[in-house]
């Protein structure tokens, strides 16, 4: 939220330590590469075309 705020429309707080991310996507390529960059740190919990971008790169 620091650097997007705009993005806590799209933000839900689970817990302390977890959030859930349920934006409108256009295409894979940007989400897919945020997401490789933290990827130790995502679950992704719907989209299956995020992981098909996800092991094809």
């Amino acid at each position: 939220m620091e650097e997007f705020p705009l993005a806590s429309k799209y933000l839900t707080k689970l817990s302390e330590n977890e959030w859930m991310l349920t934006p409108d996507v256009c295409s894979m390529d940007g989400v897919g590469r945020f997401v490789m960059g933290l990827l130790d740190g995502i679950e992704i919990v719907e989209l299956p075309e995020l992981q098909k971008y996800i092991v094809a790169h």
